[in-house]
């Protein structure tokens, strides 16, 4: 049986009164929090290659996404990024995918969606329902791809409904 430990939320008014609410928000992986009871969720990988280059530019962007013509997925070129001049050469990085599979220092980055995929998470989330006003948030607990702008938003949101 998984236990948590209550997190409490202190809310101090302008009225010097406080207010005790108790809530978990919980980001991490969801098949984790519960040892992976059915299984792990798969999720894709990254392995990040840095290069420095004795060149101006290397692609003339900050970031340049392939698609199937090669074995990595993205190259970042960070002066583009950062809006650097007169460097010495240019530094990029290039991501190469790999299945994700909870070794030590692997990250999983990007959920792989698919009808059994959902299922098993929905598995997972049915489990979450035991605890009480607990919130799942964000792309490893929900099981979802968010863009960091509505990840964001997200937060807030749910920042406004518990506060």
């Amino acid at each position: 049986m998984l236990t948590m430990m209550e997190d409490m939320m202190l809310i101090y008014r302008l009225d010097k009164s406080i207010e005790r609410r108790v809530f978990k928000i919980y980001t991490g992986a969801i098949d984790e929090l519960f040892h992976l009871r059915f299984g792990r969720l798969p999720y894709r990988s990254l392995d990040f290659r840095f290069e420095h280059l004795d060149q101006d530019s290397f692609q003339g962007h900050s970031v340049v996404n392939y698609t199937v013509s090669e074995d990595f997925t993205r190259i970042t070129e960070f002066k583009f990024l950062t809006g650097q001049k007169n460097t010495n050469g240019t530094t990029i990085v290039r991501e190469y995918p790999f299945a994700y599979t909870g070794a030590k220092n692997e990250i999983p980055y990007y959920a792989i969606l698919n009808e059994d995929n959902e299922k098993l998470y929905g598995k997972y989330k049915t489990m979450t329902e035991e605890f009480g006003n607990f919130h799942l948030l964000g792309r490893l607990a929900e099981y979802k791809y968010y863009n960091i702008d509505a990840m964001t938003l997200k937060a807030m949101e749910l920042a406004r409904t518990l506060l």
